[in-house]
């Protein structure tokens, strides 16, 4: 039983992680989408790579940034060039449940 209250608790923290980073009505709320899927897809990407990629503009890339790292979603890495992101475990739990299909069972 202990394991399953451990599994409750992790949901729960990774739910929380979610609702910061994705609030509902939020302007950015589709661009921090749009990041996080492109993370899962590359891993670790330069801040300018990134940015063209996912086809924002510069404003709502770095609200977007910064919630996700707020929610401890993605970690940016500085460089002299700039930065490199990558999204964190939990990021990496968030993309995953984003883009599968729901399963039940």
């Amino acid at each position: 039983m202990d394991n399953n209250a451990q599994q409750s608790d992790d949901f729960g923290a990774f739910l929380e992680s979610v609702q910061r980073a994705v609030k509902p009505g939020e302007v950015g709320s589709t661009g921090n989408i749009k990041i996080m899927n492109m993370l899962a897809k590359l891993g670790e990407v330069d801040m300018a790579q990134l940015v063209a990629m996912v086809e924002l503009p510069w404003s709502d890339f770095t609200t977007g940034i910064e919630s996700l790292k707020s929610a401890g979603l993605v970690i940016v890495n500085e460089t002299t060039q700039g930065g490199k992101v990558q999204l964190t475990s939990d990021g990496q739990r968030w993309a995953s449940a984003l883009s599968s299909p729901n399963k039940e069972g």
